[in-house]
């Protein structure tokens, strides 16, 4: 019989602790759940198994950056009749984190960014949080009025004053 769960790892590539909540499954059970958050640089795996019969496995998660009021959110499924999905959503990040995913059924081999292919079984999501990269501070705009730095070059036949 096919195998229609679903594969996931979350990385933590961020400076802060992932606390992970996983929501009863719709359709499966949770294998190795997480049982800690996830440390800075760290990353955990563990699977939503398919259930008997023909249902596929559906379930959803809910991770909250320690010291935060982020709160990211993903809902996924390996479908036997209903196509394969993978959704996340997030709030509060205050534009210095990111959240991403990849996907891939099959196989883990050949992800797609940001999708999952809504055919083939299992189906394996990677998900990423990161700090964003902090844009370089604006260069200082030069002050009025003023000439060349001390010990630069002047005009030619320029006095120094």
């Amino acid at each position: 019989m096919a195998d229609y769960s679903c594969y996931l790892t979350i990385a933590n590539q961020s400076g802060h602790v992932l606390d992970i909540f996983l929501n009863p499954p719709q359709w499966g059970s949770w294998v190795d759940p997480p049982r800690q958050p996830v440390a800075p640089g760290g990353q955990v795996d563990f699977q939503l198994k398919d259930g008997w019969g023909a249902a596929g496995s559906e379930g959803s998660f809910t991770a909250r950056p320690e010291g935060t009021q982020a709160q990211l959110q993903a809902s996924f499924q390996d479908g036997y009749v209903q196509s394969n999905y993978c959704n996340i959503s997030a709030q509060n990040l205050g534009g210095t984190m990111t959240w991403t995913f990849t996907g891939a059924s099959g196989g883990p081999g050949n992800p797609q960014h940001g999708s999952v292919p809504g055919g083939g079984h299992p189906v394996y999501l990677v998900f990423t949080f990161t700090d964003s990269a902090s844009p370089p501070p604006a260069p200082k705009p030069p002050k009025a009025g003023a000439g060349a730095a001390k010990g630069g070059a002047r005009a030619k036949g320029a006095r120094r004053p």
